[in-house]
């Protein structure tokens, strides 16, 4: 995988998303807690997984072709769906 030249600029604008590893991206791709390609434009796959040690939520989108990170962040309201979507099912 590599980082698209739109998240190379982000990268480098954004302090937090500086922080943000192709390690990481790949690590969520791998083991999603969710994914969604119906919701997301031209064929990309949005992926959100844990990163344990910064210990918060990344969400990943991927072009079609499964081989570029077109953007990530940090998700702070990843972890309020989950614990809402629990509750709903109960």
């Amino acid at each position: 995988m590599r980082f698209s030249d739109h998240f190379e600029e982000d990268r480098r604008d954004a302090p937090d998303r500086g922080e943000i590893t192709l390690e990481m991206c790949e690590q969520v791709k791998a083991e999603p807690l969710e994914q969604d390609s119906e919701n997301q434009p031209h064929g990309r796959t949005a992926y959100w997984g844990y990163v344990a040690e910064k210990a918060r939520y990344l969400k990943v989108v991927v072009e079609a072709g499964g081989e570029e990170v077109t953007t990530a962040h940090w998700d702070r309201g990843f972890a309020r769906r989950m614990k809402r979507r629990q509750e709903e099912e109960q």
